[in-house]
């Protein structure tokens, strides 16, 4: 794995002051001080690149996030758990959410790691300070050393608070400040991309959940009402990730919010989809208007409503005798009956800085959407907006995510000429799809088949990439010789320059004879491959046990050993995510295995690798700690 390389002063000296956002960022052109002090997020000396399952683990944390946030309504709760939040994903030691005051200062609400001292000292006139900057031009500002960045102000209490690096995301509302979310750290060019990424959609999230606490603190003789709706709102967006359960959701929660008759969302379609807008969800609809409106231009009135980003009201819509409206249809009602729609409002949907579709309500009475209805309803495309985005963003990283898995787990087919084949690939977690446990089978020369399963130290892009290399080069090594203890050398030597000493390999090799009746097995630090015997019906280890990890020191040998197998006999290969399980203090460990192994070797190769899953999640209660990867042969 590479490390990211080392950047001299004089380089750092050299790089100019960058913001950073949810949208692309500008660079700033750098004061004389400010060389010194701030440098391009993407330099290989401050930050990575971002790995798709890096960022998928981001979004999928954000859903737990947000969920939070939007579950209370009392702004001083939400204020405390986005700083907390902020500072627990991202991993940073202090954080702190400034909200603008009817003053025009900005000053830190809520905070987390700072002393009162340096908190007092950050309040100060919005035009004046960093927060009222990235605010005005929408983007992140990150200081790498505060000392040296006049731009931020209080050095001297920055010093004395012992923070150097800061990064401040602008929370924005509907165009309109809201605040900043700001992150600290003890040391010098600290954050990474990813972390400014998050930032990103964090602010947009805090300030969507802030604006609905005030909305309810200012409208409080409708307080049931409202928070029903917005905490009811904020978690049910917040529990998918998943674009058409998203779309079909925001068109319910709106209908029920404003108590219409109707919804519908029509969302931008991409050139695949022949571009224009597409209804992607409604309710309350007549059937024949779902077909007729689905591919059906926007109206002139929902256009200007996208176009122009602002909320279009119709009070009446007898007064547009030339637009189409689609008819309504009530539930409990036969399936001919519709109703005219006689109110509409349009309501943009703008995500990531761009307008993606438009939401309108339809009731059979003018008038019928008065100014409290279009708050909400501003309000509520807003929030759904943020988990439009976020639905996009997981299902771009997870298309990458299933790509890598499908190169690393192979499909194999039920049988082999000599065995039935079982396997099992499960992910700690079950979004993330992706992780270091591989397995292979594949044949080689002279009617010989070699099998694999190895263990990746760690998870993710990172994880998975190893494994996948590691997967090919020993398919390479054993088509030229696949003499076990040779290919295990080799596979070895040929991972230490691809990784790093928190990074290593565990594998088991085995090679089966059919003319012998045979398996020899090499082993590098992984559990022992399990065997039992139709003979004696018992279940034992077989092969080498221990031996050095792959890829940490090269020239290592590994020995081999050879045991014959019988038909009707099983081999057993798995990773350790089986035996050290937990349930509480306690591990499901080799033993518990073996007697799985042996209650079950009776059935097919496929019913024993379900039947020791099935073992392993009864025994957590479901709450796996590690992936889990099984290749179970049963010899005919």
């Amino acid at each position: 794995m590479t490390r990211a390389p080392s950047t001299s002063d004089a380089t750092e000296r050299q790089r100019g002051e960058r913001a950073v956002a949810g949208e692309p960022a500008k660079v700033l052109p750098p004061s004389p001080a400010a060389r010194a002090a701030v440098s391009p997020a993407s330099s290989p000396a401050v930050a990575r690149a971002a790995a798709p399952t890096d960022r998928l683990h981001f979004l999928e944390a954000l859903v737990g996030v947000a969920g939070a946030i939007n579950a209370t309504l009392e702004l001083d709760k939400v204020l405390q758990l986005l700083v907390d939040k902020a500072a627990d994903l991202l991993q940073v030691p202090a954080a702190s959410v400034m909200l603008v005051d009817e003053k025009g200062e900005v000053r830190v609400r809520a905070s987390r790691g700072l002393t009162a001292a340096y908190v007092e000292s950050q309040r100060q006139p919005l035009e004046q300070s960093v927060a009222g900057r990235a605010l005005a031009e929408g983007r992140i500002f990150a200081a790498w050393d505060v000392r040296k960045s006049p731009e931020f102000g209080a050095a001297a209490a920055a010093t004395q608070e012992g923070i150097s690096s800061v990064a401040c995301a602008p929370m924005l509302f509907g165009g309109k400040p809201v605040g900043a979310l700001n992150l600290y750290c003890r040391d010098p060019h600290c954050f990474t991309d990813d972390q400014f990424h998050v930032l990103s959609l964090l602010a947009a999230q805090g300030a969507v959940a802030i604006t609905n606490a005030r909305l309810y603190r200012d409208s409080r003789t409708q307080a049931g009402e409202v928070r029903a709706s917005f905490q009811r709102v904020g978690t049910a967006l917040a529990s998918s990730l998943d674009r058409t359960e998203i779309l079909q959701l925001i068109v319910q929660l709106a209908v029920e919010m404003t108590r219409a008759e109707g919804g519908a969302v029509f969302m931008l379609a991409d050139e695949r989809e022949g571009g224009g807008m597409i209804l992607s969800g409604s309710r309350g609809l007549y059937r024949p208007a779902v077909k007729r409106f689905r591919r059906m231009p926007l109206s002139p009135l929902a256009e200007r409503a996208f176009a122009e980003r602002r909320v279009i009201a119709v009070p009446d819509t007898r007064r547009y005798p030339n637009i189409a409206f689609p008819a309504l249809h009530l539930s409990g009602e036969g399936t001919d009956v519709s109703h005219e729609t006689r109110s509409v409002v349009c309501v943009p949907i703008v995500a990531g800085g761009r307008p993606v579709g438009v939401l309108e309500q339809y009731a059979r009475e003018p008038g019928r959407f008065g100014r409290e209805e279009i708050q909400l309803l501003s309000s509520f495309a807003l929030q759904a907006a943020v988990a439009i985005e976020n639905a996009r963003l997981y299902a771009q990283e997870h298309n990458v995510a299933q790509t890598l898995q499908r190169a690393f787990l192979p499909e194999l087919p039920d049988t082999v000429d000599s065995f039935q084949i079982g396997r099992i690939y499960a992910p700690a977690n079950e979004m993330s799809s992706v992780g270091g446990d591989t397995y292979d089978l594949f044949p080689v020369s002279e009617g010989r088949i070699a099998a694999v399963i190895a263990d990746v130290c760690g998870k993710g892009a990172a994880a998975a990439t190893i494994a996948v290399l590691a997967k090919y080069t020993i398919r390479a090594y054993a088509l030229e010789d696949p003499d076990p203890a040779r290919v295990v050398a080799r596979i070895n030597d040929a991972l230490v320059p691809q990784t790093d000493d928190s990074t290593f390999l565990t594998l088991c090799y085995a090679l089966f004879d059919p003319a012998s009746r045979r398996v020899t097995i090499a082993n590098a630090a992984h559990p022992p491959v399990l065997l039992w015997r139709r003979a004696d019906g018992r279940c034992r280890p077989v092969g080498p046990q221990g031996g050095m990890i792959a890829g940490f020191r090269p020239g290592e040998t590994y020995p081999s050993e050879s045991v014959a197998v019988e038909p009707g006999d099983v081999l057993v290969f798995y990773t350790d995510g089986v035996i050290e399980a937990r349930k509480r203090k306690a591990m499901f460990q080799a033993k518990a295995l073996q007697s799985v192994i042996e209650k079950n070797a009776g059935g097919s190769a496929q019913d024993i690798a379900a039947a020791i899953y099935a073992a392993v999640v009864d025994f957590t209660s479901g709450n796996l700690s590690d992936d889990i990867a099984l290749l179970v042969l049963k010899a005919k």
